[in-house]
């Protein structure tokens, strides 16, 4: 699940020096089912804080929320996130005397989140130059081209890797020139014989597809002068 931070400060005090600061922080997070709006809650443990020594005001902390976790004492329930949903959240402080304002009052802008824990399908590999026909193609040291394509329609990157005689196997990534989109690279085979290019295609959530994605090609030496 997502995990979020909030700096707090309490500046009604005019807190310096040894002064100490006692500060949680209420998150509040929502969404909409149907025609309802869906709205938890959860308050942090406090933070005692003495002289912070990158503000020159004690009265500030930085505090961490994953979003639905059930936090000890704080009198509210843990909860699941809906997947492929927009959820907002917002914060606010509480000194042990009053709450501040929302982070989402007056001109502020809401942050907000889609959760998406499906993985991507397998994308397909294509190449004219080599393609995968259990053929031999000419040749060593001539550019091909390889289109990699997802049927997911959230796909943002690809990771690939060729493997096969003097191969550089180095993991790289392309990115698609747009979500759901296919991305195409050139790459230039050392030498004859049989070579694999491995892909896997990765969402803007970074979820990855299960198995790669294997295309496999054979060389033969290159073409004649």
């Amino acid at each position: 699940a997502p995990r979020v931070s909030a700096v707090i400060r309490d500046y009604d005090h005019g807190d310096n020096g040894a002064n100490s600061e006692t500060l949680q922080a209420q998150f509040k997070v929502w969404w909409t089912s149907g025609s309802t709006t869906v709205t938890h809650y959860a308050t942090t443990a406090k933070k005692t804080t003495v002289d912070s020594s990158w503000s020159d005001q004690t009265g500030v902390a930085t505090f961490f929320y994953t979003i639905g976790e059930d936090i000890t004492g704080d009198g509210e329930a843990g909860f699941s996130i809906p997947p492929n949903v927009t959820v907002a959240w917002a914060v606010r402080g509480y000194d042990q005397e009053s709450y501040g304002a929302w982070s989402t009052e007056g001109n502020q802008t809401r942050c907000e989140f889609i959760y998406d824990t499906t993985k991507p399908g397998s994308a397909v590999i294509t190449s004219p130059e080599y393609p995968d026909d259990d053929a031999w193609h000419a040749g060593g040291g001539d550019y091909g081209n390889f289109t990699m394509d997802s049927p997911a329609n959230d796909v943002t990157q690809y990771r690939y890797y060729f493997t096969g005689p003097n191969a550089d196997s180095a993991q790289k990534t392309v990115t698609a020139p747009s979500a759901g989109a296919a991305a195409t690279i050139r790459w230039m085979p050392p030498s004859e014989g049989p070579y694999t290019l491995h892909v896997t295609s990765v969402d803007g959530a970074g979820n990855a597809q299960k198995t790669p994605t294997v295309h496999v090609f054979q060389v033969s030496d290159g073409r004649a002068p």
